[in-house]
């Protein structure tokens, strides 16, 4: 008897609940393999979706094992997956969703099957935790830490939707598990390995959420607090806060600026062709003249720009202060950059406060 049909037998006689893997990817061939050599030692069946990968993905996927099918997709940005549809190309109800940046540990899977073999009947998810890396950083002060995601679920009974970062819900939250955190029971998610992926993962991120915020002025406003409420607690993570707070605000104030530019409702391409032509006539005597007035941003483009004083107060107030705190830390951390005495340098931050908040 093979080692497969040996195993299958085993979860036969132990009634275990059979468990479909299911990975998207896009042009990970050189992650794939990773993913695919832990998948087929727990899984009865891995699924990856492909969402049209224009390297090896696909061709590697397909001829790694014979529980691995590959289920070609239309291309999806972050945060645009049709997982609906997805899941109803599994062989089984119970799903594992997992990304090319993860690694789960024996223990997790152990765990998960244990729950599933006493309440897969009446469960919808169960919550798995994520404990996450961040340009090879992983710390408890860190926005990117520990974090629980419903990574197993029964596509028949969970709530499925288009809804960013809430694309799996339950319908019932009496009818869900969660699995303890440990260092040798979770999911490894490795991610952000160099500074120009996480600008462009989190560039998807930003304009699909943009797209969908129906808020924006709200949305605009819960990016600057996301920014206040994280900083103090990323400034306690040693020589890394200055990547980890950049990061966190350079994925906020992305989402501010899609926002700004959604709602400000210019067409700036077309604008610039308008100048260009109207330069060429005026200047040059180049080609017939011709208006832009329909180009210009409609009067009530402001209302989203939070004019009201006081909101525009806070968020000067969030803004100044989140800066105050980086640029104390860094003179602190750094004595030969504080310009004079310590006493003078901070009396004159004090001072710059108090201007601030009399504004």
């Amino acid at each position: 008897m093979s080692p497969s049909a040996s195993v299958a037998l085993e979860r036969v006689r132990a009634k275990a609940v059979p468990l479909t893997f299911m990975v998207n990817a896009y042009n990970e061939q050189d992650r794939i393999e990773a993913v695919l050599a832990h998948a087929v030692q727990w899984a009865d069946e891995v699924i990856v979706v492909d969402k049209s990968s224009t390297d090896r993905t696909a061709e590697i996927a397909s001829g790694y094992h014979p529980k691995v099918r590959v289920l070609p997709v239309p291309f999806s940005p972050q945060g645009r997956d049709n997982t609906s549809e997805w899941v109803q190309a599994a062989t089984y109800d119970w799903i594992f969703c997992g990304t090319c940046s993860e690694i789960p540990t024996r223990r997790l899977i152990e765990e998960a099957r244990k729950i599933l073999e006493k309440e897969a009947d009446r469960l919808e998810l169960i919550w798995v935790p994520r404990r996450m890396y961040s340009f090879g950083i992983h710390d408890p002060n860190s926005p990117w830490n520990v974090a629980y995601y419903p990574f197993l679920i029964h596509r028949e009974k969970v709530l499925i939707t288009e809804v960013i970062h809430e694309h799996i819900k339950p319908r019932n939250s009496a009818n869900t598990r969660m699995i303890a955190y440990t260092e040798d029971c979770c999911v490894y998610h490795l991610t952000h390995p160099s500074v120009a992926r996480f600008l462009e993962i989190h560039a998807e991120y930003a304009r699909v959420e943009a797209e969908t915020d129906e808020d924006p002025a709200r949305a605009i406003v819960d990016c600057f607090n996301s920014i206040s409420e994280c900083a103090p607690r990323i400034f306690q993570t040693g020589s890394n806060w200055p990547a980890l707070f950049s990061a966190w605000c350079l994925y906020n104030y992305m989402k501010i600026l899609f926002i700004w530019e959604k709602e400000r409702g210019l067409n700036v391409k077309a604008y610039y062709q308008q100048l260009r032509e109207d330069l060429l006539q005026q200047a040059w005597g180049i080609g017939p003249q011709k208006t832009r007035a329909e180009q210009e941003p409609s009067s009530t483009s402001g209302t989203l720009l939070l004019n009201e004083k006081k909101s525009q107060r806070k968020l000067k107030q969030i803004v100044f202060l989140s800066y105050m705190v980086a640029n104390a830390i860094y003179h602190l951390q750094n004595p030969n950059a504080i310009p004079g005495s310590l006493r003078t340098w901070l009396a004159e931050r004090k001072r710059r406060l108090i201007r601030w908040f009399k504004r």
